[in-house]
This record gives structure tokens, sequence and C-alpha cells, in this order.
């Protein structure tokens, strides 16, 4: 664990460690040397220690900037492949400052500067680090939903709400993408090709004696829709929108 109260960085720039981790080794444990190598970074920088110390510091990966090797834990994993919610604010409120600070002003305005670095300083942060602590934890509160904009005001809310509104993001996050991949499945030659979807269609009907119809349709799924009804939607019109020569609706 860093020596320091508090990570030099806010979570999301120092999950690119464990993000590294996962893309270039699977998750293995990945010489810190070759981290920056594949970042194009060197290992040495003040930037680069902060991302290894920040990255522990959030329980995120293990190893300090001084380590040969830098293994990538649970609460990492589960971030960068699963976008595990709780995971996230596991996270922040791991580290202890920020965590009594949340507490401290929860259900409340987000307080002054002056007034919240006073908090900290209270709490053992040292007058020079206070505005860096500060600055870090309502980043991190911003990111894993701890602070949010209600009634057109900032306000720290409980982790308990934070957690149902990064649950419900993830959620209509994941739609949007089935919806995306099911939307490409219609023509993928098309936009692998970069054409355009009207002119691929021309093209194919182009001896078609009958006038083409160009339909919009717009689609509006409730929150509770499941990934499978989904797929049977979008299997469903490309059927009947883009019916093969052979079968009974394509002649």
């Amino acid at each position: 664990m860093p020596l320091s109260p508090f990570p030099p960085l806010p979570i999301d720039e120092a999950l690119l460690i464990a993000e590294t981790i996962v893309k270039q080794n699977s998750g293995r444990p990945m010489r810190r040397l070759t981290i920056f190598d594949d970042l194009n970074r060197s290992p040495s920088s003040s930037t680069s220690r902060s991302l290894v110390t920040a990255s522990s510091g959030y329980g995120l990966t293990q190893g300090s900037y001084k380590s040969e090797m830098i293994n990538l834990l649970d609460r990492g994993m589960k971030i960068v492949t699963k976008r595990d919610p709780k995971a996230k604010l596991d996270a922040v409120l791991g580290v202890r400052i920020f965590k009594q600070f949340y507490e401290n002003y929860c259900n409340s305005i987000v307080p002054s500067n002056s007034a919240a670095k006073d908090f900290l300083i209270s709490k053992g942060i040292s007058e020079g680090n206070a505005q860096k602590c500060l600055e870090v934890l309502l980043r991190n509160g911003e990111y894993v939903g701890l602070i949010q904009e209600i009634s057109g005001v900032k306000r720290i809310v409980s982790a308990d709400y934070a957690l149902e509104k990064l649950s419900k993001d993830l959620q209509t996050s994941l739609q949007t993408e089935q919806v995306e991949k099911a939307r490409e499945s219609l023509n993928p030659k098309s936009l692998s090709d970069g054409a355009n979807i009207t002119t691929v269609e021309q093209a194919k009907f182009q001896d078609n004696p009958y006038p083409s119809i160009h339909i919009d349709i717009q689609i509006h799924l409730s929150s509770d829709t499941t990934n499978e009804q989904i797929d049977q939607l979008f299997a469903s019109m490309a059927k009947h929108l883009y019916p093969t020569r052979n079968s009974p609706d394509g002649q």
C-alpha cells in the first residue's frame, strides 16, 4: 500500500495500469517495465510512478513503482472486464479519507473548497496536500456516482443510491451495445466496407421492377428488456426487411 493517505490520481486515470495488463497479457502478472513500454511512457517519470501508486491505492493492482512485477487484483479485473459497479464504488470508498468525506457530507450539498479542505486537514491531511486530495475525491465522486446533480445542485449521495445509478447506467450501456450489434448484423458487409446501406440495397435489387420503399423505424425498449428479446427482435426485422431471393418473401 502507498505511504500517502490517498491515491495521487483519480480512479479513472489509475485504471490505465489494470486495462493494460488485461489487454496485453490477459490479466496475468506483467513486468512493470513492459507495461510502460506498451504505454510508450518512461517507467521512471513522476506520472508513471503516480499511476502505479494510485492503482495500488485503489486496490486494482499489487506492486509499487519499484516492483519488478505488477499483479492484477480481483477488483481491477472486475472493473476492467465486467465494468462491475460495486467494484468501482468499493475502490473509491476503500480509501479511508475519501470514505470519511463522503459519509460526513452524505445527503448534503458539496461544500465549498475552503470548508472541504478544513475537513480534510482535521482528518490528518496536510495543508499542502488538502487541495490535491479534494480534487481527486471530487472527481472520483462524480465518476462513481457519489456526487450527483439534483435539482441543479451538486449533492453527495449515499453509497446505495450511487450503486443504483451505476447499475442502471451499466444496463443502459449494455442494451445500447446490443442494439448496435444487432443493427450491424442486419447488413454486416455494407458496414465493414464503409458503404451506405441504401446504395448496397439498390445494387442488390437493381433488377427489381418494383419501386423501392424507404421506411424509418424507431424502437423504444423498456429498461427490463433482455438481451435475448433484443436479438429476437432484430432477427425478425432482418427476416422481413432483407429477405433472400430463395425465400417465399423474396420472390
